[in-house]
């Protein structure tokens, strides 16, 4: 299937979701910055900037989200850790489609914010009454 068939890898996320094998944290927030930074990128200049369906459909995104950002030895493990991994690997894809030599930066970009993994881990709320 690899980075085709974005309809049957879209299925395979949404039933790792329903199957409670993966967390809709991370590919949902992927997901949006995605579309969020390719959506101001298209209505800043939609002549040299392709729409936000397109940078969903095309390349590696739902590869991505659904399969390599959620890797459980790497991704991090709080609620509020996993929605910022995912918004920050969207935005990175978009930031390396955009001004990078790669024409797909999804991987590249789940791999760059790994590493930020151990520090994201340790966002919690405060305490109530503190």
């Amino acid at each position: 299937i690899g980075e085709v068939s974005a309809i049957a890898l879209l299925i395979g996320g949404v039933f790792l979701i329903v199957r409670r094998v993966i967390s809709w944290h991370i590919p949902v927030s992927f997901l949006i910055g995605v579309v969020f930074l390719s959506g101001i990128f298209w209505l800043m200049n939609p002549d040299q900037c392709a729409d936000p369906i397109f940078h969903l459909l095309a390349g590696g995104v739902f590869l991505s989200a659904f399969y390599v950002a959620t890797d459980m030895p790497s991704s991090p493990t709080t609620p509020i850790g996993m929605l910022t991994y995912g918004f920050l690997c969207g935005v990175v894809t978009m930031v390396i489609r955009q001004w990078g030599a790669w024409d797909d930066g999804a991987f590249y970009s789940v791999f760059l914010i790994c590493m930020l993994t151990p520090l994201l881990d340790k966002i919690k709320p405060k305490a109530y009454g503190r």
